[in-house]
C-alpha cells in the first residue's frame, strides 16, 4: 500500500506510528502545489491490525 501525506502533516505522523515508512524516491506521482511525501506499508492487513490495536 502506498499513500501521500503532507510532509509536515498529522496524517504522516499517524501512519508512521502505525508502521508506514517513507517510500523510495522512484514512486511516481503527479506534481502538485502541496509539499507531500509518499508513505508505504508492505502489508495492508498489518496496518489495519495496528489501527485496531490502537483503538482498544
Amino acid at each position: 500500500m502506498a499513500l501521500r501525506a503532507l510532509r509536515l502533516g498529522k496524517a504522516r505522523a499517524f501512519y508512521e506510528r502505525l508502521g508506514a515508512r517513507l517510500a523510495p524516491e522512484g514512486v511516481s506521482h503527479s506534481h502538485d502545489a502541496l509539499d507531500t511525501v509518499a508513505l508505504a506499508s508492505d502489508s495492508l492487513a498489518a496496518l489495519i491490525e495496528r489501527v485496531n490495536e490502537a483503538a482498544q
